[in-house]
């Protein structure tokens, strides 16, 4: 989706000598080129801005004058803040696109792996996507269909076991950035470890984000 809007999460954030910040990291949509301002969520807030302009965009060590879609690049970032760089895990978004936030909250359709016992409200595996994470409290689980509901849908169940799908809703313990399986496919896509173990995995189908009332 070359004309959406341009998430690119942050896979490495480097100093090099004689040319300044250099950030890697792919493009999920849309096209990133030189001469844009752009920010970094979820570390940039009004009150702590992170943001900064692409001044080059290299691939394979050549200059390109733009990049898109799954394109790998490295981009020298002018401008950026010292006291607030970006950090690995952020995901860059034009300065001018309003519409990636923090998640507030996030509903997303989970598939349970071989897990120990049973997963309730209140627990918090840490959720990836993309290159970021954070530790995601389940707040609600909406249904579950699995093998002891005979493959029917069971409302508000009181927990999760192996093997079974199921709409539940999370809140991120830190900032995270996530988007909705129709507007970006690549960070809709979640996977949630409790240690070093995948518990669930699944795709983000709507989003509350935080509103940024200048708190950190």
């Amino acid at each position: 989706k070359p004309a959406a809007p341009m998430p690119l999460p942050i896979s490495g954030c480097y100093k090099i000598k004689g040319v300044g910040d250099v950030l890697a990291g792919r493009v999920e949509q849309g096209i990133v080129k030189p001469g844009e301002d752009v920010i970094f969520l979820p570390t940039h807030t009004t009150v702590n801005p992170c943001v900064g302009k692409v001044f080059t965009v290299e691939m394979h060590h050549t200059r390109i004058d733009q990049a898109g879609p799954g394109d790998n690049v490295g981009m020298n970032i002018k401008g950026l803040v010292k006291e607030n760089m970006p950090r690995t895990g952020d995901v860059m978004v034009y300065k001018k696109d309003g519409t990636l936030k923090a998640a507030e909250n996030f509903n997303a359709q989970i598939q349970t792996l071989d897990i120990p016992g049973e997963l309730k409200v209140g627990y918090s595996p840490i959720g990836f996507v993309r290159c970021g994470r954070a530790a995601c409290r389940m707040t609600e689980i909406k249904f579950k269909v699995g093998k002891e509901t005979g493959g029917k849908k069971l409302e508000a169940p009181h927990s999760l076991k192996s093997n079974e799908m199921a709409e539940c809703v999370f809140a991120p313990q830190q900032p995270l950035v996530v988007d909705s399986f129709k507007n970006c496919e690549g960070l809709s896509r979640i996977a949630f470890l409790d240690g070093n173990t995948a518990v669930m995995l699944g795709k983000v189908v709507s989003v509350t984000q935080k509103q940024d009332v200048g708190k950190k």
